[in-house]
């Protein structure tokens, strides 16, 4: 398990849901900064639907802060973001499995502690698989069943926004 400190700053994007994310993080006093790409792609097979694809990669300090810059005066005022105290584990006993405990803060009410499982699957995987082993995991790691959390961390910080 790791301890990661994250900042996430959004550029603006015109499509709801997709998002560009510059995050800084620290781990063990090692920073890096890096971009997320999340687009709307449609899933094949099943009842077919749309999923969200992820991309993401390292930024160097020119272009972090040339990309900050650009959002800022494409948006027209200071970028949007939040920061959290990430803990994450990785275990052998389920492969391609990521859980991550959460303190967020940032989000106005919706600030606080939340844990995230996480399983990768290729562009063209079973969606539909990897979902019902993030329900059965849940399970057994909380004793009980539990309603996904309704909203990203990106969509609390919108709604906290327009509270404000």
């Amino acid at each position: 398990s790791k301890l990661i400190q994250m900042s996430d700053q959004f550029l603006p994007v015109k499509i709801k849901g997709e998002m560009l994310r510059i995050r800084d993080e620290s781990v063990n006093g090692h920073s890096e900064t890096l971009l997320t790409i999340k687009e709307w792609v449609l899933i094949k097979g099943g009842q077919g639907g749309k999923e969200r694809s992820e991309e993401e990669g390292t930024l160097g300090p020119f272009a972090r802060a040339f990309l900050l810059h650009f959002g800022r005066l494409l948006s027209g005022h200071p970028l949007h973001g939040f920061s959290k105290l990430r803990q994450e584990h990785v275990s052998p006993s389920y492969p391609g499995v990521v859980i991550t405990l959460d303190d967020v803060d940032g989000l106005g009410r919706y600030s606080g502690r939340y844990a995230e499982i996480e399983v990768l699957v290729p562009r063209d995987g079973d969606v539909e698989a990897a979902r019902a082993k993030i329900a059965q995991l849940a399970k057994s790691l909380f004793d009980e069943e539990r309603a996904p959390v309704e909203y990203s961390y990106q969509q609390m910080l919108e709604k906290s926004l327009t509270e404000a």
